[in-house]
């Protein structure tokens, strides 16, 4: 289990569950990427390279768009694994909203809602999405959240710019209310609380650090993992077979299948 899951399960903690609660655990399903995402791993995989830094760290080279690394193996795996997270799928546009339960001290509980956007700017493998490279060159993408509630937080709205280099730290602004304008913060704020919460701007991308290649990475093995996830809708544009490279290797549904 994810280890907040685990926490929470435990009993320790103010979030908790009934000590009669059940989970029920379904069948293992499989959630592929779109096919557009996996012909361009196919067509690029073995032209994006790890370099070291002098850091400890790597960066890449070549990198064109898709899973950089989708055949991870060697020493190095690990910072594959690292980086095949940064470049993760996402999605051209997504927007969602969402909303959380924080308690203070004194267990006093309120909600936090807000509206959340994730565009991407270059890297596109989605048809019909041809990037914004143009009118934001050398960013990969951005991330925008608007607090809805609590009432006295409404409209506070920060963004962050995520640089197309995986080693130049990210850009902060906040849209803040009561001055009626925006902020460009200081690129520490990164490890500063949001809105009252310990959620900080580091959690943002999908708990990736930034910039990737000033940190180690070390690989522990793998796990099966229980996770929530809604069933999706229409899957007939993940249903298309395709020929690899390989002999006698085909994609489908986002995996090799072998005969």
């Amino acid at each position: 289990m994810p280890q907040g899951l685990q926490t929470i399960l435990s009993g320790t903690i103010v979030f908790r569950v009934p000590a009669d609660a059940v989970m029920e655990v379904g069948p293992l399903v499989d959630y592929p990427l779109p096919a557009s995402w996996w012909e361009a791993s196919e067509k690029y995989k073995n032209q994006t390279k790890l370099v070291k830094l002098g850091t400890g760290g790597y960066t890449l080279e070549g990198y064109h768009a898709r899973t950089p690394f989708p055949d991870y193996s060697g020493p190095e795996k690990a910072y594959k694994i690292l980086y095949n997270l940064y470049y993760h799928y996402g999605g051209s546009v997504a927007h969602y909203e969402s909303d959380g339960y924080e308690v203070d001290r004194y267990l006093s509980v309120y909600k936090n809602l807000s509206y959340q956007v994730f565009l991407q700017f270059t890297h596109m493998t989605d048809p019909g999405f041809p990037g914004h490279a143009a009118e934001m060159p050398g960013y990969f993408s951005s991330y925008y959240d608007e607090l809805e509630e609590p009432e006295q937080s409404k409209y506070t709205s920060p963004l962050e710019l995520i640089y197309d280099d995986p080693q130049k730290v990210p850009e902060f602004y906040v849209f803040l209310p009561s001055l009626r304008r925006a902020l460009r913060l200081s690129s520490s704020a990164r490890c500063a609380p949001y809105a009252g919460s310990d959620y900080v701007g580091d959690d943002i991308y999908a708990g990736i650090p930034l910039p990737v290649g000033w940190f180690q990475a070390r690989f522990l093995g793998e796990r099966k993992i229980l996770m929530f996830r809604p069933t999706p809708g229409n899957r007939a544009q993940f249903t298309t077979f395709h020929r690899s490279s390989s002999p006698n290797r085909w994609w489908a549904n986002g995996r090799y299948l072998t005969h």
